[in-house]
């Protein structure tokens, strides 16, 4: 099965602390380390195969926090726009891009195709592939969530897409429209614009590096919502991608420790045998063990991923890990692409190589 942990971009800066934190993770039972950066140094992942592990990047789909959202000042008809007319307020870092702009789309997918093959990279897996949402906040108990994608943009692309006609008036009136009377219609659209962003970057990521491991990482909601907030429908997304990855981040949104297991379940029944949960383990020690095993006790996952990675560092919490990986529940089926070594260096060679042919066809077109 695949043991993985997230570490943040930072910490790959700060190169003799993450060498002694990748070797405390595969002492504690690691064999992937996952990232997510906008722009990554092939030393990171020599380093990480230095230490027997694997590296997975990630890719920020939907979202523009990494270079500070300087995307929606230099573009703002890309700012989501909430059912009541309104742009979308910050949450802390987050406001999320509006996923219906075909040159944006295409902009990430050039990202997708970059990393793909520019770094002798084991995996990719992308990240806010979604419909705005700040959904650690916003589905904590007693929030409203906020439905984002009400701009003329987006109306236009739906009406084409649905052969409906959504009534002239203010955006608001608009949103309350669509709510209203083509609520089934609009679910459909918004699950389609993901699915189809998600085809497509597995096609080109694949045709690029045949095989290459692929995953997405999904919002921790039951699939009425996940469908209708961030147009993930999983079933779907899981026919082209190796693994589903759900967010299954207790402490976040405000939820005891067995509500892990209820979430993975929701995850497994639509893409059995392909749902490798994220657990949170910045938590006391008990937790991190519960978490773990609970996750690995659900059937049709794979592994699991522990984040923050850095949380491992705490020696209470790696005996905890350890006690949750050799569960007598566990249920976790093998992936033998990720759970294996590290590529060897001639693949590695040949993953970097299409780099400079990748770059050269892409040109350097930034919006």
């Amino acid at each position: 099965m695949i043991v993985g942990a997230f570490v943040p971009r930072s910490v790959w800066q700060d190169a003799p602390g993450v060498g002694r934190l990748l070797d405390t993770l595969a002492r504690a039972g690691v064999h992937a380390v996952f990232t997510e950066a906008e722009e990554y140094e092939a030393s990171w992942v020599e380093l990480a195969h230095g230490h027997g592990l694997r590296f997975v990047a990630g890719v920020a789909c939907f979202s523009d926090h990494a270079r500070g959202n300087a995307v929606l000042r230099s573009r703002p008809e890309l700012w989501p726009v909430l059912q009541d007319g309104s742009l979308r307020p910050f949450e802390d870092w987050y406001v999320g891009v509006t996923p219906t702009y075909e040159d944006y789309a295409e902009q990430r997918l050039r990202k997708v195709e970059e990393v793909a093959t520019g770094y002798g990279v084991d995996g990719l897996v992308l990240d806010f592939v979604r419909w705005p949402l700040r959904w650690e906040v916003e589905t904590r108990p007693g929030r409203k969530p906020l439905q984002a994608g009400f701009d003329p943009h987006t109306l236009r692309r739906f009406e084409a897409w649905s052969g409906l006609r959504v009534p002239h008036g203010q955006a608001s009136e608009r949103a309350r429209w669509v709510l209203q009377h083509a609520q089934d219609a609009w679910r459909e659209f918004r699950c389609a614009v993901i699915t189809d962003f998600v085809a497509e970057a597995a096609r080109r990521a694949r045709s690029l590096r045949p095989g290459l491991w692929l995953g997405l990482y999904a919002v921790p909601l039951p699939p009425e919502d996940q469908e209708m907030l961030t147009g993930q429908r999983i079933g779907a997304l899981a026919q082209h991608v190796d693994v589903v990855a759900p967010m299954a981040y207790h402490r976040l949104v405000e939820r005891p420790v067995p509500w892990v297991a209820e979430v993975v379940a929701q995850h497994a029944v639509s893409a059995p045998g392909r749902v490798l949960p994220v657990v949170q383990v910045d938590g006391p020690p008990w937790e991190v063990g519960e978490a773990v095993a609970l996750a690995l006790g659900v059937r049709g996952v794979c592994g699991v991923v522990v984040f923050p990675g850095t949380a491992v560092e705490d020696a209470e919490r790696q005996r905890a890990l350890r006690r949750g990986l050799s569960s007598e529940t566990s249920l976790a089926v093998e992936d033998p692409q990720l759970s294996g070594p590290p590529l060897a260096e001639a693949e590695r060679q040949e993953a970097t190589g299409g780099k400079r042919r990748n770059q050269d066809r892409q040109g350097s077109q930034d919006l």
